[in-house]
């Protein structure tokens, strides 16, 4: 009959999904204090990754835990010479994931043991999903 029943289809509004942000950084150590300070980077950002846990108790044969407090907040900003916003902005967000991969072109290191070369790489996600204000004030 070439005839088809239309399934009226519709879509519904039904959330705002929350924005992730990853970033990824090439770090060469010319000297081994460089080689120091990035080592420092990744200790600083692996950190900030993890919550803080909440013991039950301060007795000392009691090793439980039962919360959780929520690591720390980033403000991420991209900036041209510390003026021009490069992006829409960013609100404070969480480090979601952090990796390093050491000397990913070459197996150089330097006299004191540390890599020459260090590739980094963090994903965020931002604390809160984002409203049409939000979009009017530049995020």
């Amino acid at each position: 009959t070439q005839v088809q029943v239309n399934p009226n289809t519709r879509s519904l509004f039904r959330s705002v999904n929350i924005r992730e942000f990853a970033f990824t950084f090439k770090m060469i150590a010319t000297s081994s204090d460089e080689a120091g300070q990035i080592k420092a980077i990744i200790e600083f950002f692996r950190k900030e990754l993890y919550p803080e846990e909440i013991k039950l108790g301060t007795d000392a044969n009691i090793n439980a835990s039962f919360a959780y407090r929520m690591p720390n907040l980033f403000g991420i900003k991209m900036l041209y010479r510390d003026a021009h916003n490069l992006a829409t902005r960013i609100k404070p967000c969480y480090l979601r994931n952090f990796s390093a991969v050491y000397n990913p072109g070459g197996m150089g290191i330097h006299n004191d043991g540390n890599f020459i070369e260090t590739d980094i790489t963090m994903s965020f996600v931002e604390h809160t999903t984002l409203s049409r204000a939000d979009i009017n004030e530049g995020f």
